[in-house]
């Protein structure tokens, strides 16, 4: 604006739009989003901060997204990284970490909505994790990736803890994640954005690599290259 500001537009596109359409269905950007997951329903969930109050970004990827702003009742953390969707008892409920892996997790709706405050949580490691960086749930298992590996956890009481962590799928130079990745997961694939190694790796239900997409520790920004990816949000094979 005139007085220099800078304001940013969350929205979407169509499959078929090219890069100079204009963006639709925008909503108010949010002070501060964590990782966004994807429901059963194809809905679409986030938590952040919109207005000094936590909120849930929620809804349709074809359709403006619901806001819902939590008055009171949760006490979300600042700093938010991960998110992950959990279940206990049959019910959905919402996991979301902050880069010390601190976490806060609410039960939710089946479409998304707010609940209640489910408490305070943890992620235990056998050793420190500099920076947690993503969550993800793959056929029920709750993973984290953070310092260039991927840790699956078990539940602890109201914690997380570490049962196996891994940073390598083979022997090869190539066969080994850098210092940062982020993860997501969809059905029975996990996929690795290799932030510092320039590429995003997809990998079956035993962690055997299906697919690679970027050029190996090259970054660039033709069609085959990637630059420093971070996060993606699979559905299926899109």
């Amino acid at each position: 604006d005139r007085n220099g500001n800078v304001w940013w537009h969350y929205g979407n596109w169509r499959w078929s739009d090219t890069p100079d359409a204009p963006i639709i269905h925008g909503v108010n950007s949010p002070e501060e989003i964590g990782q966004a997951i994807m429901l059963d329903s194809d809905q679409l969930l986030a938590p952040g901060w919109m207005w000094g109050k936590p909120a849930i970004y929620r809804g349709s990827l074809a359709e403006e997204v619901k806001i819902d702003r939590i008055e009171s009742g949760w006490n979300l953390m600042r700093g938010l990284s991960g998110a992950a969707l959990v279940r206990g008892g049959g019910k959905p409920y919402l996991l979301c970490i902050d880069a010390a892996g601190k976490g806060s997790a609410i039960n939710i709706s089946g479409d998304g909505r707010f609940l209640s405050d489910a408490g305070a949580f943890t992620l235990k490691t056998q050793a420190p994790v500099r920076e947690w960086t993503s969550l993800a749930t793959r056929n029920g298992v709750l993973l984290g990736a953070g310092d260039g590996a991927i840790f699956e956890l078990v539940q602890d009481g109201s914690d997380w803890k570490e049962s196996r962590r891994w940073s390598n799928w083979g022997e090869g130079a190539d066969q080994k994640f850098g210092g940062r990745v982020f993860i997501s997961a969809d059905e029975d694939k996990l996929w690795v954005s290799d932030t510092q190694r320039q590429r995003v790796l997809v990998f079956d239900a035993a962690n055997k690599l299906l697919a690679s997409f970027g050029t190996l520790d090259k970054p660039g920004d033709d069609l085959r290259s990637l630059n420093q990816p971070q996060m993606v949000r699979p559905r299926g094979d899109r």
